[in-house]
C-alpha cells in the first residue's frame, strides 16, 4: 500500500484522554494482520481477566497498563477514592483502561470494544463490535448497533438496531441466520429494529449506552457530546410485556 496510488493506511488505536495518548496502535511501517494493533512501548500493556490475572493467547480480556505515564491523571477533584475505584479496581499496579482486547498466538493485538458494553448471553461474553462487524457484512445494512437487554433465563439477549442503505430492505429472519452462521446459535439476535439513525458523538462513535437507556426506558445520561441528539427520539422503547 502506498500514498502515490491513491490509497492510504487506516490507523487504529486505543488509548485514553486520562493518560497521555495511545496504549495500542496500528502502524503503516511494517506488515500486519488486518485490523490488528501493536502495543505502545514503555506502557506495559497487558490483557487480564476480571481478577487481574493474565489470559492465554487467543482469549479476550481487559486492557490494562502497568507502567506509570508522565501525563497520567493523579485523581479526581476532591474525590481520590472514586478515582481509585474507576481506574485501579485491580490494585494500584494496574491502570484499568476499559477496553476488551485479545492477543493472538503470534502476538498481534485486536480490539473488541468497551468492557462496559460487553454482552453476556447464557454465560458467554462478547463485545458488541464483533456482532456489529458480522451484521454490517449483511447486504442492505448501512450501520448497526448491538446491545444486551435483560432476559429472565439467559441473563441478557441481543437487540440490534439497524440503519438500512437507501432503497434496501432487511429480511430479519435471514439476518438472524446470517449472524448465527457466523457466530453460533447463542448469538442469534432476539430483536431487530430498523431505525433512521443512530446517536453518535462528533467523532462518529455510536453511543450504545444511550441506545440501551432509551430502549429500556431508563433516564438518559449525559447527551451533550451527541452530534445528532434527534436520533434518540427515533429509537423504539421496549414494551413491558417483552421484559
Amino acid at each position: 500500500m502506498s500514498w502515490t496510488d491513491g490509497r492510504a493506511p487506516i490507523i487504529n488505536g486505543s488509548g485514553g484522554t486520562e493518560v497521555f495518548a495511545e496504549i495500542l496502535s496500528s502502524t503503516c511501517i511494517t506488515p500486519q494482520k488486518a485490523t490488528c494493533l501493536g502495543a505502545t512501548p514503555a506502557v506495559g500493556a497487558r490483557v487480564v481477566d476480571e481478577e487481574g490475572y493474565p489470559v492465554p493467547a487467543g482469549k479476550q480480556g481487559y486492557l490494562v497498563f502497568t507502567v506509570p505515564q508522565p501525563a497520567q491523571t493523579r485523581g479526581f477533584w476532591k474525590n481520590r477514592q472514586r478515582y481509585l475505584d474507576t481506574y485501579f479496581p485491580l490494585g494500584e499496579h494496574m491502570w484499568w483502561q476499559g477496553d476488551m482486547v485479545m492477543v493472538d498466538e503470534e502476538g498481534y493485538w485486536f480490539h473488541h470494544g468497551r468492557a462496559d458494553d460487553v454482552i453476556k448471553v447464557s454465560g458467554r461474553r462478547t463485545g458488541p463490535g464483533e456482532l456489529e462487524d458480522v451484521v454490517n457484512q449483511y447486504p442492505g445494512v448501512l450501520e448497526a448497533a448491538a446491545i444486551g437487554v435483560p432476559h429472565a433465563v439467559r441473563g441478557e439477549e441481543i437487540a440490534l438496531f439497524i440503519v438500512q442503505k437507501p432503497g434496501e430492505s432487511i429480511d430479519a429472519s435471514d439476518l438472524k441466520r446470517h449472524v448465527t452462521n457466523a457466530l453460533g446459535k447463542p448469538y442469534e439476535p432476539a430483536e431487530i429494529h430498523v431505525v433512521a439513525d443512530l446517536p453518535k458523538t462528533r467523532t462518529q462513535k455510536i453511543m450504545r449506552r444511550l441506545i440501551k437507556q432509551r430502549y429500556l426506558g431508563e433516564a438518559l445520561g449525559d447527551t451533550s457530546s451527541l452530534m445528532n441528539p434527534g436520533a434518540l427520539e427515533g429509537l423504539p422503547k421496549r414494551h413491558a410485556v417483552d421484559q
